[in-house]
């Protein structure tokens, strides 16, 4: 595997696409480390209401 001196896509397309896959990077980043907090705290949630109830 050598380095081939051609890039696979032009500066315009990867100047174009950049912003674009930064921002679903940071989307998917967001989500990644929201989704599981939600979780635990529903998870907390539901054990007060069950304690609260017996």
């Amino acid at each position: 595997m050598g380095l081939r001196g051609s890039a696979p896509w032009s500066l315009q397309a990867e100047q174009a696409l950049s912003p674009a896959l930064a921002g679903l990077a940071i989307l998917c980043l967001f989500a990644g480390l929201t989704l599981p907090m939600i979780g635990v705290l529903r998870e907390q949630l539901r054990q007060k209401k069950a304690l609260a109830a017996d």
